[in-house]
């Protein structure tokens, strides 16, 4: 994907996994119970979780990043970042249960990136077939413990 070096590639990944998910939702929370939120409190949830993946297309189109440094460094980012605000606001530890949700959003996304690398065709990545069966199995994980923990 260039000459940038992997580990830029994954710190920046890391650092928007870090901050944009957990700081979002956070975010939400406030604007959610303020008095004038009114019919927007409803909808806020599905408009983090779009800008959780649309944050994440664009870092991997926009940026470029390689899909495999996208992946890991944003789901690292979002689990430190969880518990950072976890710790920092005092969110208790069924807020890790959100993150997962983050972390479907986050997974989402790069999938989307990886579609639009692979419609461009980006012969400079290697073993496209084999991260799309990543990315794959991480949603169906991911899905899996949302129904198992919300049912």
């Amino acid at each position: 994907m260039g000459d940038t070096p992997d580990i830029v590639h994954v710190t920046s990944s890391f650092a928007y996994g870090l901050v944009v998910p957990a700081g979002g939702l956070a975010l939400v929370r406030v604007v959610s119970e303020t008095p004038t939120s009114g019919p927007l409190g409803g909808v806020l949830p599905v408009i983090w979780l779009v800008a959780i993946a649309l944050g994440t297309v664009a870092l991997g189109v926009g940026v470029p990043t390689p899909t495999d440094a996208l992946v890991g460094g944003t789901i690292l980012g979002t689990v430190v970042g969880f518990a950072a605000f976890a710790t920092v606001v005092g969110w208790s530890f069924v807020m890790f249960a959100v993150a997962l949700v983050a972390l479907l959003a986050v997974v989402t996304g790069a999938a989307a990136s990886e579609a639009w690398h692979r419609h461009r065709d980006s012969s400079s990545e290697r073993g496209a077939a084999d991260r799309r069966h990543v990315i794959v199995l991480l949603a169906a994980l991911l899905i899996g413990l949302l129904v198992f923990l919300f049912r």
